[in-house]
């Protein structure tokens, strides 16, 4: 066994008791492991390396009230009793889930040393919130078990909860400590993550769950402990002593057994009673069934024609009914389905409507929104493009202005050159400016004549457009009347192929006139109809006078049936007077009172009666005198008790609890009798028998102080109490006025002699018992023979037999004039039955011809309807032909016009181009002009009418400027002049074409901050082109949004009439998302109501062709119903419960005939078989009838009894094999019992013996250590009790399993209970109960005795809590031992939770220890009670301390003081000595200069 070494807590515990990580040691506080050899180490660091030492027996762990004492005994259970369920001081299944905070990776383990080897064992439990999140749901907090064996190197300090500061995850950890199992197999790790599995693996290890489970109960509440060991009777807390320390498997196996064997024996008695009437009945049921087999077939053939008539008869009318049911249902369903067509048609418009309004009201919302948009990404746009220009613009002005500067200063240097070619100057500018304007002239006309272009291309576009839109409708058109004359045309060969079918089938001939045909086949329907009605009447008639036959028939059946009715009753009558009489004159008794070897009931009742009379009158006197005698010898047994001595009386206690409570020593005076030797006990009874049933005190001096103190309690005894002193006792004198003493109960005085009364008594009363239980029964034969004999004299009067005989004989001669009167009625009818038969062979012939007429009519009609839509198919044939050819035609012009448009569009847009193309190279020759702006505005009203060509003006430019150079100034300073002035005509003409707005806004960037240099604008050009390329991009996707919406929009007429069409119950939309939402319920209504009415129309279909279909099959049933037999329609089922007939008409008349012929035959058969069985059945009736089967509970015999002897032959032959496999069952069962039963006992008896020597050893156990005084060396536990023989045992085990198996016919639950089996057993083995006292805890510790169930109202609650403590000691003790470690010094730990506040006093806690410590049972208690005298008592003390986090909250416990008393603990003085502890001094290094 393994006592707890250290508790280590990491990361757990609740807000206002948090572990950080704290360890509490028990260690090196116990006696040295006796196991380990210690080696002497002078310079070991700790000394629980040198000598290994048990960790403390007994310790307190001392917190303040309220700091988390439960939490600390909470968290070490879930450890050792895992799951939910089993938190200890609660019944809460979420209060771990409170202790493990969102962050936590919790741990608490616990380190165990063995108690006899020193090896440590390390168990432990994690837990972590799955993410690291709190929850409510308990499921999301994982948590595993793990165990391990410490080695070097790896134990409870060196687990890796943390790594670098941060807690580890479960998963880190479990792969950490499962590496080093690796590195270090020796570990035996062990990680589960059930609490099935752990709790298996803990017993397995030596750490036994069941003692914690009791614990649990003992922590119920602070203090708590007594109530798990409170008992309200002796016999209570054996079964709680036994149900703790026995194997429950064995007692389970033998539970199971019982429960298979309980149903058999609980059978017993009614099995051999009933294998005697099996034997003479089997006897009996042969010559019965010989009959019977010859009958049987006739009887069923019989039975079988005539049930399947009637059943045929009502199946066909079942099917009448279901036809005419069916076709007035199918119209109605008819008329509803069209109804519910009309509504869903309705309903479906409707919810169409309001979507279409929904998604109208959504489509304007949408399109306001796009504009909206559009609007916004317009502006946004336009402000991006206007920036982009104005960069676009900032080079090109920026070019300018610097070029128009250095033309500026060249032209001031140049002017001063030119003043004398100025004449030459002017000529060229003249002809320049002439040139210009022609040139401007010729871009306006080009351009004039490239946009009349391009006009003409859009009509033609415009045009081509609308040709291709007439082609596809004209297109549709002629597929649409295409499909039309197809469909028609299908028609038409529908109609051809309905005229061949007809022809074929034989219902028209080749070129025959349909309508003449189907007159002729309507007129020979109802010829054929008039001959068929004209045969059904007749066959009424038939069965109208059927009827009557019928009716005579059952009369005389029945007058025959009541006869042979009559006549079993008066042969049941006889039989049963017979065997009466019988078993009367059978009964032995009756002959023995009489002394004659045969007696007659009908003479000898007078004097049986008196006979019987005086025998039961002297029986009552003597079972009389042996209740008396037993009555006294029982008070007797009851004043002797159950064993040991009796406890004084209640007045004593009371008095003796009164000075106790005052510290004075006191006994009662029979106690005090016990403790004198045997002669002089009898003397002081004599002289002193008042103060032998008062109070002595120890001391005569307390005298007044216990009168006082008695006065003052004012008990008020019902019995004078005697108050004297123990030394009165020793004194010679007598008490005056006593003449003698009445021998007093010597279960008061000796042990001895009280067991020597209790068995003379109890063997008198065992005797007597059996006498009384003979007797008993003699006088209940008698009394049952004296009923039943003057019940015959009532019942069977002189002479009756006679006359009951005399009616048997004429029911016999009714029955015979009975049956002849039947077979004239069955004559009769089987004459009207063959006239039947003929009648219904010529019906299915006309019927057969009537049907063929309807069905040719039928046919014919249908034909006749599709030839007269012939006229109607081929003009819809014509029409649409003309219509395909006219959309063709029209298809075909389009598509001319179309492509003449198209080519016409062409020829524009090449126009165009060319005039585009003359625009621009003007424009661009106009650049190269020495002109100016002024000049060329001055001419921009364009040329004179009369002006020369503009080859002409070309002509005379270059003449001009040739002269002029001749004429100009130095060539380097004109070119550098003619270089700058194209500079900055080129400049002036880039930023000519940029628009007024761009301009501006590129003069006012140029002078800001962005264009202080070019980096500096390229940076700024590249944000704008970035910024007007997502507001293009935003703008187009805001134009498609809005064209969309616009599409959708335009896709929706306004409603007409004031206001919006109605969108009830949706009610208005409020904005985008919301219409939608409500279009989408809208549009999935408006689909349920299409998919329902698509239904309802489907519905609509299927019940006009079901309508249809029942009436005609109605009328074909109705004539075939019209000729049934009437007697076999009333004798069948109810229509409404037969099952309709599955065929057709042609069919149930068939079956119909054949059915009648099957009944008349099978009744011939069974007439005849009838006669020969009815003289069996009488011997098999009488003897089942017999009184001496009337015990007999066997269901063959009630089914003898309660079937009519006409229904006994044809179960004669099923009862002889029902009975034969039956005996030979019966004598196998009963031999299998009695072998069962023997096995079972036996089985019984050596657990209940087991379980009594259990007791005695637990008895045994609790003897208490020495240095505890008078208590030294007893037993604190004494279970006393009387056992049985071992032939006593086992008959009373054997009842005990008798009863057990009657009780188990119950639920499966009380039948696994195999420990109730075992618990009854051992009351059966203790007859006279059991008898259980404990030592009563006080402050001298006087050896006095009080039973277990008076505990509770006798002693104090520390004396309670103490006795809880050694009794949970003593069953721990025992469970070790019947375990097979009775040999070890340990039986567990035992954690309880402050039970000082209840028990502090210090002989109490000496008790426990004394006891804890005999039994090897380490204590650990908690209290927050401050009281230096009970925690002196204790070796070890563990002060803790709560302190508060402010910042976080929270409250944090830690080890305050570990108070450990060694020095008490040394050995004594053997000449020797060893050093316990050396300081070692370390010179420092000198420090160098």
């Amino acid at each position: 066994m393994y006592e707890l070494a250290r508790v280590r807590l990491f990361s757990v515990g609740p807000p206002g008791a948090r572990y950080s990580d704290v360890t509490l040691d028990l260690r090196g506080v116990g006696p040295a492991v006796r196991g380990v050899a210690a080696q002497a180490d002078l310079f070991a660091p700790d000394d629980l390396e040198r000598v290994p030492r048990r960790p403390s027996p007994a310790s307190v762990l001392f917190l303040e009230n309220g700091g988390g004492k439960s939490v600390l005994l909470k968290l070490v259970f879930s450890v050792l009793l895992p799951g939910r369920r089993q938190v200890v001081g609660t019944t809460s299944t979420t209060v771990l889930e409170k202790f493990v905070l969102g962050e936590d990776v919790a741990h608490v383990v616990l380190e165990w040393m063995h108690t006899r080897t020193g090896q440590l064992l390390v168990t432990g439990k994690v837990s972590e919130w799955r993410g690291h999140v709190t929850s409510s749901d308990p499921e999301k907090l994982g948590a595993a078990w793990y165990s391990f064996r410490p080695g070097a190197g790896f134990g409870l300090d060196e687990l890796p909860f943390t790594v670098d500061g941060r807690r580890v995850t479960t998963a880190g950890f479990k792969d950490r400590v499962q590496e080093e199992h690796r590195r270090r197999p020796a570990l035996e790790l062990v990680w589960e993550t059930g609490p099935r599995d752990w709790t298996r693996h803990l017993a397995d290890a030596g750490l036994d769950p069941e003692l914690f489970r009791y614990q649990r109960a003992m922590n119920a509440g602070e203090g708590e402990a007594a109530e798990a060991f409170a008992f309200p009777s002796d016999e209570a807390f054996v079964d709680f002593l036994l149900r703790a320390v026995l194997d429950p498997d064995e007692p389970q196996n033998l539970a199971d057994l019982v429960a298979g064997y309980a149903t058999r024996l609980a059978q017993r008695a009614d099995l051999e009673h009933e294998r005697d009437f099996v034997e003479g009945t089997l006897a009996r049921l042969g010559p019965l069934t010989g009959a019977e087999r010859a009958a049987a077939a006739a009887r069923d053939g019989e039975a079988t024609a005539q049930a399947g008539a009637r059943t045929l008869a009502a199946a066909i009318a079942a099917r009448r009914a279901a036809e005419d049911e069916r076709a007035g249902a199918a119209a109605a369903a008819h008329a509803d389905a069209q109804e519910r067509v009309r509504g869903a048609e309705a309903e479906e418009r409707r919810r169409h409507g309001i979507a279409t309004e929904l998604r109208r009201r959504v489509a304007l919302l949408e399109l306001a929104a796009a504009q909206d948009a559009e609007a916004a990404a317009r502006r946004a746009h336009d402000e991006a493009e206007r920036q982009v220009a104005g960069w676009q613009a900032v080079e090109p002005l920026l070019r300018h202005q610097v070029a128009e500067a250095e033309a500026r200063r060249l032209r001031g240097v140049v002017d001063a050159e030119q003043e004398r070619a100025r004449p030459a100057l002017r000529a060229r500018q003249d002809a320049a400016r002439a040139l210009a304007a022609g040139l401007r002239a010729m871009a306006g006309e080009a351009d004039a004549a490239a946009g009349a272009a391009e006009e003409a291309a859009t009509a033609a576009d415009g045009r081509a457009d609308a040709a291709r839109a007439a082609e596809l409708a004209e297109a549709g058109n002629a597929a649409t009347h295409a499909a039309s004359a197809e469909q028609a045309r299908g028609e038409l060969a529908r109609v051809e192929r309905a005229t061949a079918t007809a022809v074929t089938a034989g219902h028209l001939r080749e070129g025959e006139d349909v309508a003449a045909a189907g007159a002729a086949a309507e007129a020979e329907a109802g010829s054929a109809a008039e001959e068929l009605a004209a045969l059904h009447a007749e066959l009424t008639e038939l069965r109208r006078a059927r009827r009557g036959a019928d009716e005579r028939r059952s009369a005389a059946r029945r007058a025959d049936d009541a006869a042979r009715a009559a006549a079993e009753r008066a042969e049941s009558v006889l039989a049963a007077a017979m065997a009466a009489r019988d078993a009367l004159a059978g009964e032995g008794r009756l002959a023995d009172l009489l002394g004659v070897e045969e007696i007659r009931p009908d003479t000898d009742a007078s004097a049986l009666e008196e006979r019987l009379g005086a025998a039961i009158g002297a029986g009552d006197r003597r079972r009389t005198e042996l209740l008396a005698a037993q009555e006294r010898d029982t008070r007797a047994l009851r004043a002797l008790g159950d064993g040991g001595l009796l406890p004084e009386p209640a007045e004593i206690e009371q008095v003796l609890g009164v000075l106790e409570a005052a510290g004075i020593t006191a006994y009662s005076g029979w106690r005090y009798l016990t403790m004198l030797d045997g002669a002089r006990r009898a003397s002081v009874v004599a002289r002193l028998p008042h103060l032998v049933s008062g109070v002595l005190l120890n001391n005569p001096g307390d005298a007044p102080r216990a009168r006082e103190e008695l006065e003052r309690a004012r008990l008020l005894p019902c019995a004078a109490v005697a108050v004297g002193a123990t030394a009165a006792v020793a004194e010679e004198g007598a008490a005056p006025g006593v003449d003698f003493v009445v021998p007093p109960n010597p279960a008061m005085l000796d042990e001895a002699a009280a067991e020597q009364v209790r068995v003379e008594l109890d063997r008198e009363t065992r005797d007597r018992a059996e006498a009384l239980e003979t007797l008993g029964a003699a006088l209940d034969a008698d009394r049952a023979l004296l009923a039943r004999l003057q019940a015959w004299r009532a019942q069977h009067p002189v002479g009756e037999l006679d006359a009951l005989g005399e009616a048997a004989e004429s029911a016999r001669t009714a029955v015979a004039a009975t049956a002849r009167e039947a077979d004239a009625a069955d004559a009769e009818i089987t004459a009207l039955d063959d006239r039947a038969d003929r009648l219904e062979q010529e019906a299915p012939l006309l019927d057969a011809a009537a049907a063929s007429a309807r069905a040719r009519a039928a046919a014919l009609a249908a034909v006749l309807a599709e030839v007269r839509r012939r006229p109607e198919l081929d003009e819809q044939v014509r029409a649409a032909t003309a219509g395909v050819e006219r959309a063709e035609a029209g298809a075909a012009r389009a598509r001319g016009e179309a492509a003449a448009a198209r080519r016409e569009a062409e020829e524009a847009r090449r126009r165009r181009d060319r005039q585009r193309t003359v625009a621009d190279n003007s424009r661009t020759e106009l650049a190269d002009l020495p002109v100016d702006g002024a000049d060329i505005d001055a001419e921009a009203d364009g040329p004179a009418a009369d002006a020369p060509a503009l080859g002409v003006l070309r002509a005379e430019y270059r003449n001009a400027e040739a002269a002029y150079a001749a004429a100009e100034v130095d060539a380097d300073l004109r070119g550098r002049l003619g270089e700058a002035e194209r500079a900055a005509r080129a400049a002036h003409a880039a930023i000519e074409e940029l628009p007024d707005a761009a301009r501006a806004v590129a003069d006012a960037l140029l002078r800001s901050p962005d264009a202080a240099d070019p980096a500096s604008r390229r940076s700024a050009t590249a944000q704008a082109r970035d910024a007007f390329t997502r507001c293009a991009e935003q703008l187009r996707e805001a134009a498609a949004e809005l064209a969309l919406a616009k599409k959708e929009a335009g896709r929706f007429t306004a409603p007409t009439g004031a206001g919006d069409g109605p969108i009830e119950p949706y009610g208005e939309p409020e904005d985008v998302e919301h219409g939608r939402e409500l279009v989408e319920r809208a549009e999935q209504d408006a689909r349920s109501a299409a998919a329902r009415t698509a239904d309802a129309r489907a519905a609509a279909a299927a019940a006009e062709s079901a309508h249809r279909a029942a009436e005609s099959s109605a009328q074909g049933f109705r004539h075939v119903v019209a000729g049934l037999d009437d007697a076999f329609l009333e004798g069948g089922a109810e229509p409404g419960y037969a099952s309709p007939f599955p065929d057709d008409v042609d069919a149930a008349l068939a079956r119909w005939k054949d059915a009648r012929a099957a009944v008349r035959d099978a009744a011939r058969v069974r007439a005849a078989a009838d006669k020969e069985v009815r003289s069996a059945v009488d011997a098999v009736a009488q003897f089942a009838q017999e009184a001496r089967f009337s015990g007999v509970t066997s269901p063959v015999r009630s089914h003898l009894l309660g079937v009519a002897r006409t229904d006994m032959p044809g179960l004669a032959g099923d009862w002889e094999r029902a009975l034969r496999p039956r005996l030979r069952s019966l004598e196998d069962d009963l031999a299998n019992i009695g072998r069962h039963r023997s096995g079972i006992v036996t089985r019984l008896q050596g657990m209940v013996g087991e379980a009594l020597r259990t007791l005695r050893l637990a008895q045994r156990l609790s003897e208490l250590p020495d240095g505890l005084s008078d208590w030294s060396g007893q037993q604190f536990l004494r279970i006393r009790f009387d056992e049985l023989t071992d032939a006593a045992l086992l008959h009373e085990l054997g009842e005990v399993v008798d009863r057990t198996a009657h009780e188990r016919s119950g639920t499966a639950r009380e039948r696994r209970d195999g420990m109730s089996l075992l618990l009854r057993g051992v009351r059966a083995a203790m007859p006279k109960g059991v008898r259980v006292e404990m030592l009563k805890p006080d402050a001298v510790l006087r050896t006095e005795r009080l039973r277990v169930s008076e505990i509770r109202d006798v002693f104090s609650g520390g004396q309670q809590l103490t006795a809880a403590i050694v009794l949970y000691c003593t069953m721990a003790a025992l469970r070790a031992h019947q375990r097979g470690q009775g040999r070890r010094p340990h039986a567990g730990v035992l954690f309880l939770d402050n039970p000082i506040g209840r028990a502090s006093a210090g002989y109490l806690l000496e008790l426990q220890f004394g006891v804890a410590r005999a039994l090897g049972v380490q204590l650990i208690y908690t209290t927050g009670l401050f009281d230096a005298g009970a925690l002196s008592a204790f070796p070890l003390i563990i002060r803790l301390r709560n302190d508060a986090d402010l910042r976080a909250g929270r409250k944090y416990l830690s080890v305050d003081d570990r108070v450990a008393r060694r020095l008490t603990e040394l050995g004594a003085p053997d000449g020797t000595g060893q050093v316990a502890a050396t300081r070692v001094f370390r010179r420092p290094e000198p420090v160098a200069p």
